[in-house]
């Protein structure tokens, strides 16, 4: 299970995109086992989704890394990686896009639950049937 920030989706091929440092566990896990499942939960709305997905991972373009703001680019430094115990929480880090990559999550089905009122509703879709949906008892 990892934490991480949802950077985008993609209603026409729908997927999900995250970032990380190629040298962090979840690039290693990803790149030998890339079938995930993500959980998206808003506490505003009380909506819940899960999803089945298989993650590509790439290189992250240069138009992508100038869009990161300074602060963000000290996350996708080459050295150390993540989880290398380092001397203080300020040690430098080098700068670069090396370790920068791109997760996109090629979402293959969707549990959608949505708990704001009563009664509860719940979806489930399948993209072998164009994510037509069909309801189903919460």
């Amino acid at each position: 299970m990892r934490l991480v920030v949802l950077r985008g989706f993609e209603r026409m091929v729908p997927s999900l995109t995250f970032y990380t440092h190629t040298g962090s566990d979840k690039a290693f896990e990803l790149a030998d086992e890339p079938k995930a499942e993500v959980l998206l939960w808003d506490a505003a709305t009380n909506f819940q989704a899960r999803m089945c997905v298989t993650v590509e991972i790439t290189q992250g373009s240069s138009g992508l890394w100038d869009r990161l703001s300074e602060g963000a680019r000290l996350n996708y430094v080459p050295t150390p990686p993540p989880g290398s115990p380092v001397k203080s929480p300020f040690t430098a880090k080098p700068s670069g896009r090396e370790a920068f990559a791109v997760l996109t999550a090629s979402i293959h089905s969707a549990d959608i639950l949505d708990l704001s009122k009563l009664p509860h509703k719940r979806a489930c879709f399948e993209a072998t049937d164009d994510f037509t949906g069909q309801w189903v008892a919460p």
